[in-house]
């Protein structure tokens, strides 16, 4: 019967499975449209894009930026399109720079295979092997000194600003923010965060900084700025790794207002005991909020002070720590409390019952006299500036041998972490991302970046450009950096193409690895000079209003038979001492990684099992139409015998 549905397609069309020709030609197409999309963003004269919101609207250049907002309303397109993206936030986690690159270059490698090249011989196993080959090959290449300059840490840091610079197509104004900053500080770990102000601005924090929540922090207040400095010999810590209760602690809090009462009189001036804690009990904030509201009546600074800090996570208790090493503190855990508790009221303890405690915690209860003994926890906190987010710890002795092999530590766990995620294909974000941040607080000097804008939206754009800026500053400054515009890679491509030892399959690999390469730089010129065709000539036509035509083989073949770089704004080489485009060599190296990563997906998948995949309206559609068809045209047939039997 015509148009019959069989039951394998009603099945297929009710399966959440899209395979053969269906999903490649959906694949190929995703990321066609994405890298076309993205295309626009790349080099010196990208293109902006209008991110809408739906309240607000920001114009950006930001390749992340835009591929991070970019969606299809199919699910299935959607869902393809975030596994490209995620591979792409691996160089952007690491790096910061190249998103754009590397789903540009992948997809011109696709494009190459689909044209006939002669990788379409092979089995797509073999492809897949032969890319991870050619990848270490180009790799080892690109990390030699051939292609890598390093970053003078007692110069002027003008690379660092030439980074930042090709890193945000352009912004001249955050990459003097960001050379300023290693100027003062040496430190290529730098905070950014949302400020409050519609400019984006930078400060130098010189001091440790713990973030703490202080209560009633008015109330210790001396300034306009609603923040509480300390001097020399005012104040006083005591550091809990657990929360204050008051059936448990209120004695504890006792001796503590009582040893920082007693101070006071052998001093002769006023002392505040600030009790860190990660959470006070109600009945015992109230306990001390009467004790401040006391001394607030009688005109004196409270005696007391409750700050909280957040203790929830191992990188959290990491910090209080770090912060304990630096003032010489030492943590009060439950096992001091309870010494405490049983000096304090000892009848409450049999001697038996004090034998076993003494014999399990030795160092406890040497002392009788409950204040004096938690008044043995007590550290200056001199130097000390609270705010209603963190406190910072301005000064402090980096010579002691407690500091430097904290620092030693730190330094090792930090370079541990960020070796670990060089050599992986996908990024351990939350424990290089702690490691590092650990390593920027306790290095004692940092520059912070206050992200500023008109609108929610603006400072997410703008905080994801300065973070990329951040990351590819940093990972010059401890990697090296080589010339730009892929340039470098391209070189290290020809470099490899000389080795005698390369299999059929290796050398075709390298010829479409190159040729998506370099296209990738058309486009980069494509946007300069829309005229200009990206593809399909050899050499350009020259246009009527310019001197000279940018040959892009021209240049590519210059750039490495002088070793030399290219500034498209110039239009002019340079040499290797005087470059002005450049990248962080990991931001190449991370780039190809992902390339292959992004192809090795598209190459080694036929089918795709999705729970976004949506029933098949038009095979379904068929299914109906089939189905009235055949009902209809029973029913005429049914009409049709009924008159050819009438009498």
């Amino acid at each position: 019967m015509k148009n019959q549905v069989s039951v394998e397609e009603r099945l297929r069309a009710s399966s959440n499975v899209i395979d053969g020709d269906d999903y490649k030609k959906t694949l190929l197409t995703v990321s066609h449209l994405a890298a076309t999309y993205l295309a626009h963003t790349l080099g010196p004269y990208a293109h902006t894009t209008i991110l809408d919101d739906g309240q607000y609207r920001y114009s950006t250049k930001d390749g992340w930026s835009i591929a991070n907002r970019l969606t299809f309303n199919d699910p299935l397109a959607d869902s393809l399109f975030s596994y490209i993206k995620n591979i792409s936030y691996t160089i952007v986690s690491k790096v910061g720079d190249g998103t754009t690159t590397a789903i540009v270059a992948a997809d011109k490698f696709i494009q190459t295979i689909d044209q006939g090249v002669k990788l379409s011989n092979y089995r797509q196993r073999d492809v897949l092997a032969a890319l991870n080959s050619i990848k270490d090959k180009i790799v080892d290449r690109l990390e030699s000194s051939e292609f890598v300059h390093y970053i003078d840490p007692n110069g002027d840091f003008d690379e660092v600003r030439r980074i930042a610079y090709t890193s945000t197509n352009g912004n001249e104004k955050l990459a003097e923010m960001i050379q300023s900053i290693y100027q003062a500080t040496k430190n290529p770990n730098i905070y950014v965060d949302f400020g409050s102000d519609l400019e984006t601005s930078y400060e130098i924090q010189r001091g440790y900084r713990l973030d703490c929540s202080p209560k009633r922090l008015q109330a210790y207040s001396t300034s306009d700025t609603h923040e509480f400095k300390t001097g020399v010999g005012t104040t006083i810590g005591f550091f809990f790794n657990h929360n204050l209760t008051y059936m448990m602690h209120r004695g504890v809090i006792d001796s503590i207002i009582r040893y920082t009462d007693r101070l006071s009189q052998i001093r002769k001036r006023k002392y505040t005991a600030v009790v860190f804690s990660p959470y006070f009990e109600d009945t015992l904030s109230g306990q001390i909020n009467n004790v401040i509201n006391q001394d607030l009546q009688a005109h004196q600074a409270p005696i007391i002070m409750m700050c909280q800090v957040p203790l929830m996570t191992t990188m959290q208790q990491n910090y209080l720590d770090d912060l304990c090493t630096l003032v010489g503190a030492q943590i009060i855990n439950a096992p001091v409390v309870e010494a405490h508790t049983r000096m304090a009221t000892p009848g409450d303890f049999t001697e038996e019952s004090n034998k076993e405690y003494k014999e399990k915690f030795p160092n406890l209860l040497k002392v009788t006299d409950p204040v004096e003994f938690i008044g043995g926890y007590a550290v200056p906190l001199d130097h000390v500036t609270f705010n209603q987010k963190f406190m910072l710890l301005e000064e402090y002795d980096t010579e002691s041998a407690e500091y430097k092999a904290r620092l030693h530590e730190i330094e090792s766990a930090y370079k541990l972490a960020m070796n670990e995620a060089a050599h992986k294909s996908t990024f351990l974000e939350k424990s290089t991302m702690d490691a590092s941040m650990r390593y920027i607080r306790f290095f004692g000097q940092m520059g912070i970046i206050h992200v500023g804008g008109e609108s929610e939206l603006e400072r997410r754009c703008t905080k994801d450009s300065i973070d990329d800026a951040v990351l590819a500053s940093r990972s010059a400054f401890e990697n090296g950096f080589v010339k730009g515009m892929n340039l470098a890679t391209i070189g290290a491509i020809e470099e490899v193409e000389k080795y005698e030892d390369l299999s059929d399959i290796e050398i075709d690999v390298l010829a479409a690895l190159k040729k998506s390469f370099i296209l990738t730089v058309a486009e980069v010129i494509h946007n300069k000079y829309p005229e200009y065709p990206v593809e399909g000539q050899k050499t350009w036509v020259t246009m009527d209003y310019r001197k000279q035509c940018v040959d892009i083989e021209v240049l590519i073949e210059n750039s490495i038979k002088c070793n030399c770089g290219y500034n498209l704004v110039t239009e002019e080489f340079e040499d290797n001492d005087h470059l002005t485009v450049v990248n962080s060599i990991s931001s190449d190296v991370e780039i190809l990684k992902a390339i292959v990563s992004i192809l090795g997906y598209v190459l080694t998948s036929n089918q795709m099992l999705s729970i976004t995949k949506s029933y098949d309206r038009d095979t379904s559609r068929k299914i109906r139409q089939a189905e009235d068809y055949a009902k209809y045209n029973n029913i005429g047939h049914a009409i049709v015998d009924a008159f050819a039997h009438r009498d």
